[in-house]
């Protein structure tokens, strides 16, 4: 008897964006930079 094919699930969609920041301002800038830092891994300062 053959063996049945599993069929691997479907990967999800990705997240949709949450939100934009305006990098023109210092606050959303910074705020950028630490989400980048921290998805990253690399904090050096710069």
């Amino acid at each position: 008897m053959p063996t049945p094919k599993i069929r691997p699930r479907p990967s999800p969609p990705p997240p949709p964006i949450a939100a934009t920041l305006d990098l023109s301002q210092p606050g959303e800038r910074a705020a950028h930079d630490l989400l980048r830092r921290s998805c990253t891994g690399r904090w050096v300062h710069g």
